[in-house]
Order: C-alpha cells, then sequence, then structure tokens
C-alpha cells in the first residue's frame, strides 16, 4: 500500500501523508538470541519477543476488509493477519515463531545437504543445498524469505512469540520456491528486492498492532546489522541527450528536475545531464535506462508528441538462387499442412527416444524439467503438438515446422534451420462415394518432393534408411546428389502406441538450407522435332528400388532420353514370387533432327543391355 501512495503521489503531484509508526519501548527485559552465519545472504535480522499474547482475539473489521482487498485473506489467527497486514501495507514480508517451539536461539545459515521440511502448510518438501534457513539449535524453523515450518508456527495454544523482520538478498531467495514447487507472497517480494532499510519500521508497526489486538508485554529489539553486505545507493548518470534519443524529443530541465523530486529521487546537476540517487526502496532502479524509463513513465506516454516516420525506402533483392520462406510455407499449406511454432526447449526422454544417436546441449538452468535440453529435431514438439490435437478428437491432422534445431558438445555447437512435418489421419474427409483411405508413406513422401521440386532439383533420391524411431520398411533418406538433405518414414508403432496415437504417423524432416537452394533458372529451346515414344518393362528382383533402375537408365542413355517414366508395377502370375514388373514410358528428342529408328534402338538396346548386366533384368513380353 505504502508503494502505491508513493506512487500516485509522484504521478499526481499531490502530498504523500504518512507518518512514521511510532516505537514501542520494551516492557520485558527478554531478548531472542540471534545468530547470523551467512551474512552475504541476509545482512540484517530483527527479533522481538513478545509474551502473554492472545492469538485467538478478534481480528478488527477494518483490517480483514484491507487484507480481502488486497488480495489476501484473513486467516482468523491474530498474529498471522497482523503480520500478513504490515507485508501488505509496508512491502516488507514478516513471520512469526512460537517462542515455546524454539529450541536456543534463531540461526540464519545455509543448508549444507538435502534435507526433508515440513511447511506450514502442512505439506513436505525437500530442501536443497545452499537454501538459507533460519533454525534454532536443533532444527529448521523456516525457509528464508519463503515459508515457515510446522514445528514452529503460532497456533491457537500459542502464548508467548518471536516476530521477524529481516531483509534477505534477491539472490538468496530467487528460484528457491520454485525448486520447492512454490510460490509465496514472501518469496515474491523478496525475489525483487524489498527496502533494506524497511524492517525496524515493520516491526515497530507490527509490535504495536500485536499489542493493541492480542495485547501481551513487548521485550527488546535484537538488531543484526551488516551493513557492508546491504545493498548501497546507486549513483546513477543520466544523460541529457540519451533522454531526449530515447524520448523522440527534448524535454525540459525544469520538468526531469521536478520528476526526480515527485520520485524522491536525489538528483544533483551536471555538464551532461544529471547525477541521480534513488531512494532505498525502489531497488528495480540500477541503471540509466532505468531512470529514463522512470521519466517516461511519470511525463506520461499519451504526452510524447507523435511523428510520421520516414526513411528511405528500399526495395528487397529476391535471390534467385534462393526460395523465400513464404513459397515453402505456402505450399505445405496448400497440400492441407498446418503450421506450428513449438518450444526450442524439448524434454531429454522424448528427444532421445526420437533421437538417441545425437546428444542433446543441456539447459543451464530449465524453467521446467520437461524443457530441459536444446532440441535436435523438430519431431518431439511436432508430436506434442500431434498429440495434443488427436486427444482433442482430431483424428486427421497434419503439422508442420521450420525452426532452428541444435547440436554439438564441449563448446563446439551448431545450430542449422530444419523444416520437419507429421501427419496421420485420412487423406480427405469421409465421403458417401466411400473414396476413403488413411495417410501413407507415399503421401508424405510427394509432399518432401513437391517441396524440392520447388528448387527445381533434378537428382533427387530416395535410400532405405534404419532409424531407431522409425518403422523398418517404411524410412528412408533423402539425397540431392550424393548429399543427405533429410529423412521421412513411418513412426515406429513401438512409440506409435506408448505415445497413445491410434492411427500410424508418418514424419518427414529435412535441412532448410538444402531445400531452398534453388537452382538458376535456365533457357532451353523447344525442339521442333517429334518425339519418339519407347515404352519398356523389365522383371528385376524385389529388392531392386525403381530410383536404382531410374538412375541407371539416365546414366546410360544419351542426352536424346528428353523423358522418363514409370507407368507400371505389377507382382503376380507370370511373375516369380521374388521378383517384379516395372513398366517405364521413355521419350527421344532432338533439337536439329527428326530421330530414325536405328538411333532410338539404339538407345534402347544400350538401355536393356544395362539393366541386364547390372540387375539381371529380364524383358517382359
Amino acid at each position: 500500500m505504502l508503494g502505491v501512495a508513493r506512487d500516485l503521489s509522484a504521478i499526481t503531484g499531490c502530498t504523500l501523508n504518512y507518518q512514521e509508526p511510532d516505537s514501542v519501548a520494551p516492557t520485558l527485559d527478554e531478548a531472542v538470541s540471534v545468530i547470523v552465519q551467512a551474512p552475504e545472504a541476509c545482512p540484517r535480522y530483527c527479533g522481538r519477543i513478545i509474551k502473554n499474547v492472545d492469538v485467538n482475539a478478534s481480528i478488527p473489521e477494518w483490517m480483514k476488509q484491507r487484507l480481502n482487498r488486497g488480495g489476501m485473506r484473513s486467516v482468523g489467527n491474530a498474529v498471522v493477519d497482523v503480520t500478513n497486514y504490515v507485508q501488505l501495507e509496508l512491502g516488507q514480508p514478516m513471520h512469526g515463531f512460537d517462542l515455546a517451539r524454539i529450541n536456543g536461539g534463531i540461526r540464519v545459515k545455509k543448508a549444507s545437504e538435502k534435507m526433508p521440511f515440513a511447511g506450514i502448510d502442512g505439506k513436505q518438501y525437500t530442501i536443497e543445498p545452499d537454501t538459507l534457513l533460519i533454525a534454532d539449535d536443533h532444527d529448521v524453523l523456516a525457509v528464508a524469505g519463503i515459508m515457515g515450518g510446522s514445528n514452529s508456527a503460532v497456533s491457537e495454544q500459542t502464548r508467548d512469540i518471536v516476530l521477524e523482520s529481516a531483509y534477505f538478498t534477491p539472490d538468496s531467495v530467487a528460484g528457491r520456491a520454485r525448486k520447492m514447487g512454490l510460490h509465496t507472497e514472501s518469496s515474491h517480494r523478496f525475489e525483487r528486492g524489498v527496502d533494506p532499510h524497511g524492517q525496524m519500521r515493520a516491526m515497530q508497526y507490527a509490535t504495536a498492532l500485536v499489542l493493541d489486538i492480542c495485547g501481551g508485554s513487548a521485550g527488546k529489539i535484537v538488531d543484526v546489522l551488516h551493513k557492508e553486505s546491504l545493498p548501497t545507493s546507486c549513483n546513477i548518470k543520466v544523460d541529457r541527450k540519451e533522454v531526449a534519443r530515447i524520448l523522440g524529443y527534448r524535454l525540459a530541465d525544469d520538468a526531469v528536475e521536478d520528476i526526480f523530486r515527485r520520485l524522491q529521487f536525489q538528483s544533483e546537476t551536471t555538464d551532461a545531464g544529471w547525477r541521480v540517487v534513488p531512494p532505498s526502496w525502489r531497488q528495480d532502479v540500477r541503471l540509466q535506462c532505468d531512470v529514463i524509463e522512470e521519466i517516461i513513465r511519470l511525463h506520461g506516454y499519451e504526452n510524447i508528441p507523435t511523428h510520421v516516420a520516414h526513411g528511405p525506402l528500399r526495395i528487397s533483392v529476391d535471390r534467385e538462387s534462393r526460395l523465400p520462406d513464404q513459397r515453402i510455407r505456402d505450399l505445405l499449406c496448400d497440400a492441407g499442412y498446418f503450421e506450428a511454432i513449438t518450444y526450442s526447449f524439448v524434454e531429454k526422454d522424448a528427444q532421445n527416444r526420437l533421437n538417441p544417436d545425437i546428444e542433446a546441449v543441456a539447459v543451464a538452468n530449465p524453467i521446467a524439467s520437461d524443457m530441459s535440453v536444446m532440441r535436435t529435431s523438430l519431431w518431439p514438439g511436432l508430436l506434442g503438438a500431434l498429440s495434443r490435437n488427436v486427444k482433442r478428437q482430431y483424428d486427421s491432422v497434419r503439422l508442420f515446422e521450420t525452426g532452428n534445431v541444435f547440436t554439438g558438445k564441449n563448446g563446439n555447437f551448431r545450430q542449422f534451420e530444419s523444416i520437419g512435418g507429421v501427419a496421420t489421419g485420412r487423406v480427405s474427409a469421409r465421403s458417401w462415394d466411400g473414396a476413403d483411405r488413411e495417410i501413407d508413406f507415399f503421401d508424405v513422401k510427394g509432399v518432401v518432393e513437391a517441396l524440392l521440386d520447388l528448387g527445381k532439383k533434378t537428382d533427387v533420391a530416395f535410400r532405405p534408411l534404419q532409424h531407431p524411431a522409425l518403422h523398418t520398411g517404411q524410412a528412408a533418406e533423402v539425397l540431392v546428389g550424393d548429399e543427405v538433405v533429410g529423412k521421412l518414414g513411418r513412426l515406429h508403432p513401438v512409440l506409435q502406441k506408448s505415445l497413445g496415437f491410434p492411427m500410424p504417423v508418418y514424419l518427414f524432416e529435412m535441412e532448410a538450407g538444402k531445400v531452398k537452394a534453388k537452382a538458376v533458372a535456365e533457357f532451353s529451346a523447344l525442339s521442333q522435332f517429334p518425339p519418339v515414344k519407347r515404352d519398356l518393362a523389365v522383371v528385376v528382383d524385389k529388392t531392386v528400388s525403381f530410383d536404382d533402375v531410374r538412375r541407371l537408365i539416365l546414366q546410360t542413355s544419351s542426352k536424346l532420353l528428353s523423358k522418363l517414366e514409370l507407368f507400371d508395377v505389377y507382382v503376380g502370375n507370370n511373375v516369380d514370387f521374388d521378383r517384379k514388373s516395372l513398366g517405364f514410358s521413355l521419350t527421344f528428342q532432338a533439337s536439329s533432327r527428326t530421330l530414325n529408328d536405328t538411333e532410338v534402338d539404339d538407345q534402347m538396346n544400350m538401355v536393356v543391355s544395362a539393366l541386364q548386366k547390372d540387375f539381371g533384368a529380364e524383358i517382359r513380353k
């Protein structure tokens, strides 16, 4: 509340009406023993004993209402409500301990090993080493700045309490609550930095409220202070020209200095601008850019004049040797795929299942357990997105993504852009005409071929691939010339079942740079002479792929062969069970003359001889 009041005063220019709480003189000689063993993490710790309190006293209605309006609630325990209210009004977290449950004195120290901890919420937690603790001579009483323990909590039977008001550095609290699976009002404030000089104010105010509501007698305040570890005030140089550059126009010095006064910033004018010292409660203002942000905020964004942007117009040059990203996206969308955007961080186990041969780059401080490594493939993210869609009754889904993947170890890292896709379900929606079939390997292969055809690549080939994540016999690596540029295939049935997909899933992934590389168009005159077509059917072993046959025909033939098409694949009667028949259509054409039968026959004989020699092919008649 005090912070909001200060900001409203600065924005409106109204005078802040706030009085420091009166000091409460001790009526007891007793004081709690406090030893701070980690002053770099806890530069200041204040403790005070209050005896003979009635924790079951009625909480004033005004306090209940303010707690509710501040997003908190009254818990029915007067001491807890007072510490929560002081935190809400002054921004200083506090905590109350049951004095009878403290053995010896209070020790502020760091955990040396993992240990269990029973929180005040009744749950069990694990404390990690180096976590700042509040302990007594025998046990842990609280995790500093995060949560108190059930073994020292103020209960209905409590008569004597110890109030705590301390400054824990942001570094000593940051991340600890998240590791414990917690996010408390206290940790939220300590992580962002509280006023390092507000502990005594909060202690006096809380003491007065406790005595007023619960009665009792207050002891002496123990204030353990290590000034050398407290954050120091920043002396920030603010350049007048930099303010004008970021703001977009020159603000008068008087206006800037008035903003400093309203924010209670100490300022001194220099030749270049100002030297500014923020107050202790503004721990967020450490740099020149922070001060400029405050100047703009108090001046009002709506008061900054607008200007029409202007600059030299430059026409971007589209390189003919490279495909634009949008062209690739358009093709995939036309093929029925939807673009997905997934995280570059993925779960380690999920990645190992799909890409076990490549070591992933570990994230030093992951934001979640399922985002602990950098992706080496787009497949983990795409399969996760596919799974979420399938679980929502979308049985036919096709997704694609373009993004960076990361490989390497020992500092030798590499990142490159990749294009990946997943598909499952039916080729088209169910229809009355019965034209209904599931997506298969060749549908995905066709999409990959279409992508590569965008770049006018003529030397594309597919080679059988053994991959732990893909189904044997339905997986291939993609080659352009002799270079492997990607892979595709059906997800292995074991993985399909473990991931909960009811229908087969097909995947592809290619290196984007290779896909985007485009052959520059060259002019070739249309021949004025008629083509000659010949059909050829050969019987080869089933293990011989069409691509191998195609390559051999193209290598054997001369430039007269202008077109080669596969029009038939036959397995059955009159063909041995371990062989298959391939039917080709070959088109021959010359640019300067009409071909005669002898020339074409010579070409066909060369092709047949090569097929017989390399593959033991037989002419099917």
